[in-house]
C-alpha cells in the first residue's frame, strides 16, 4: 500500500527518516480514506507527529482544481519534508515527499491488460524523495503512454509526465498552495511544570 525506498545516495538520516515517515503513514492510513478532506486530516495529524517529536520542516501543499483538464488529482494535497537543512535550492535526494493519492492520478478509463496489470502493482501511497518521485512518474507515464497509443486514443496532456511532474513543484508553481498549519505549542506543558 505505501511505498517505501531510500535515497539512492544511500543516506542513513535520510533512509531513517524515510522509515519513521512511511510507518506514521501506515498507522494513520489503516482506514480506508476515499476523499479529499480525509486525506488532508490525516497529512494534519502526520504533520504535527513530524513537528512535534522529530523537530522537522514540514510542509502540506494542494493542488488547485484545473476545469481545463479534470485531472483525477486536482485538489489533492500533498506533504513535503526537508530532511536537511535547505540551501538555495531544494535537493531532490534529501526532500520527501508524501501523496496520498498517488495511485489514482494514473486510473485509465480503458486501460490494456498490460497497463491494468501495472497499475495494479502501483503503491495507494507514495513515500519517498523527490528524484525517487520523478522516476516513479517518468516510468509511470511511459506505461500510460503506450497504453493510450495502444488503444488509439488521444493523450491528454496533464497524463504526460512533465505535467504530473509539474503538479509537485511546490516551489515555483502557482497551481499549487501551501496549506497553512497551526502547530499547537506546547503552553500546557509550561503552564503545568510553573505549578
Amino acid at each position: 500500500m505505501v511505498s517505501n525506498v531510500g535515497s539512492s545516495k544511500g543516506s542513513q538520516h535520510f533512509d531513517k527518516i524515510t522509515s519513521i515517515v512511511t510507518k506514521e503513514v501506515s498507522e494513520l492510513m489503516k482506514c480506508e480514506i476515499v476523499d479529499e478532506e480525509a486525506q488532508m486530516s490525516v497529512l494534519m495529524e502526520l504533520h504535527s507527529i513530524l513537528t512535534a517529536g522529530y523537530l522537522m520542516e514540514v510542509s502540506i501543499y494542494k493542488r488547485m482544481p484545473n476545469l481545463k483538464n479534470m485531472s483525477t488529482c486536482d485538489g489533492a494535497p500533498f506533504l513535503i519534508i526537508e530532511t536537511a537543512k535547505r540551501q538555495q535550492t531544494i535537493d531532490p535526494e534529501t526532500t520527501l515527499c508524501v501523496d496520498l493519492n498517488f495511485k489514482q492520478q494514473y486510473k485509465l478509463g480503458r486501460p490494456t491488460h498490460v497497463y491494468s496489470e501495472f497499475f495494479g502493482g502501483l503503491p495507494s501511497v507514495f513515500v519517498g524523495s523527490i528524484s525517487l518521485l520523478h522516476s516513479t512518474v517518468d516510468i509511470a507515464s511511459d506505461f500510460m503512454k503506450q497504453s493510450f497509443t495502444e488503444k488509439d486514443m488521444f493523450i491528454p496532456p496533464w497524463r504526460t509526465s512533465s505535467c504530473i511532474k509539474t503538479s509537485y513543484d511546490f516551489t515555483t508553481n502557482k497551481s499549487i498552495y501551501k496549506v497553512p498549519v497551526s502547530v499547537q505549542s506546547s503552553s500546557s506543558d509550561s503552564e503545568s511544570s510553573s505549578d
